[in-house]
């Protein structure tokens, strides 16, 4: 083997084990994170969802307090 053909395989190698480390890494960082039961949400007197937004990441809900065009019973 000449010298120029050593050299194009070990840069090849180099390339190849380096890409396989970073693939790895990087597949750690990317798992999916596991739902913990224990976490609850629990709404306070008069506190009403409006909203909910999901994304990949998170859940994400609006809540009020004072909701328009709800009737009130004030007897």
């Amino acid at each position: 083997m000449t010298l120029g053909a050593g050299v194009i395989v070990y840069v090849v190698s180099l390339y190849g084990i380096t890409m396989l480390v970073v693939w790895s890494v990087i597949g750690r960082y990317r798992s999916e994170r596991v739902p913990r039961t224990d976490e609850r949400f629990v709404l306070q007197e008069g506190q009403t969802i409006v909203g909910v937004m999901d994304t990949k990441k998170t859940l994400y809900f609006c809540i009020a307090t004072d909701v328009g065009g709800e009737e009130r019973d004030e007897s």
